[in-house]
């Protein structure tokens, strides 16, 4: 067993219904508790979260930091984490995801044998729930461009090193930008396929567009401080139903489900609300600060 040491930031927000399911598999894993270091910083939850993560860890007997983004949003959030995190290597997991009882130790094992990877993404399996849930979560589980801070390790001295997280951005795309940062220094991006997670997806349509939406907020501000990957325009709706429609046969291929076929039109869907957050972020000046 290596004697790594790892902190662990859960940076949320609202996040009662799955908080239970995160915290609980963060406890359970198998990686010595004494080498974890648990970090949470909250944006200003109005619903039972902050409570909850407290019983539940008091009664682990484990010890947890708890520290308010004071309303600055995610990016700064982030950057907490990195300030007072005292392990060789940070593990994001956010308040809507589970992760294998290995997956901690799966990390750093991946992290000991590939010294030139900086940070690296779990490999992101199927959660069942309803059917808007399950669809996108087929559409996720399939894909092979998934990155996010959903369960990602990084090198904590890699992350100083490229000045962190950007306390600018309020939403989503942070870890976009820090990736980005940190493979332009010669580091690498991976993801570890031994070491599994779980994601609840939005379960209504209201939430699910607002996710979308502020994930295209988040790429506006993106798209004036650095270039998108690849032109605007392929990021339409037909561009989108083609490339659903891709992972709908992948996924159809891979697990036999016919709602697989249902990952077009919600992949146009999600398009359509990427756009509603880009424009918006654009008439509200959300990134123009940047260019």
């Amino acid at each position: 067993m290596t004697a790594m040491k790892i902190t662990i930031g859960i940076c949320v927000k609202n996040s009662e219904r799955t908080i239970r399911g995160a915290i609980g598999s963060i406890l359970s894993q198998k990686y010595p508790k004494e080498l974890m270091q648990l970090i949470v910083v909250d944006g200003y939850s109005t619903d039972r979260t902050l409570p909850i993560i407290k019983t539940m860890a008091s009664e682990m007997g484990v010890s947890v930091e708890i520290f308010s983004d004071q309303g600055k949003g995610l990016g700064a959030a982030r950057q907490m984490v990195v300030d007072y995190a005292k392990g060789d290597c940070i593990i994001f997991v956010d308040g809507d995801v589970e992760l294998q009882e290995d997956f901690v130790q799966k990390q750093v094992e991946f992290m000991e044998k590939n010294p030139k990877v900086a940070t690296a993404v779990g490999r992101y399996m199927l959660k069942e729930g309803n059917l808007l849930s399950t669809v996108w979560c087929l559409s996720n589980h399939v894909s092979s461009s998934f990155l996010g801070n959903d369960a990602t390790i990084y090198r904590s001295e890699v992350l100083r090193q490229v000045g962190g997280f950007d306390g600018n951005i309020r939403g989503a795309t942070e870890d976009t930008e820090a990736i980005f940062r940190i493979r332009k220094q010669g580091w690498a991006f991976s993801v570890n396929e031994k070491a599994g997670f779980y994601h609840n997806c939005r379960d209504n349509i209201k939430e699910f567009w607002k996710e979308q939406a502020w994930f295209g907020s988040g790429n506006h501000y993106l798209s004036h401080k650095r270039r998108l990957s690849g032109p605007l325009w392929r990021r339409t709706p037909p561009g989108f139903f083609r490339y659903g429609l891709k992972l709908a046969i992948k996924s159809y291929r891979l697990t036999n489900r016919k709602i697989s076929f249902l990952i077009p039109p919600l992949s146009v869907f999600a398009n359509i609300a990427w756009w509603f957050g880009f424009g918006k972020a654009h008439f509200t000046g959300y990134g123009h600060e940047t260019s």
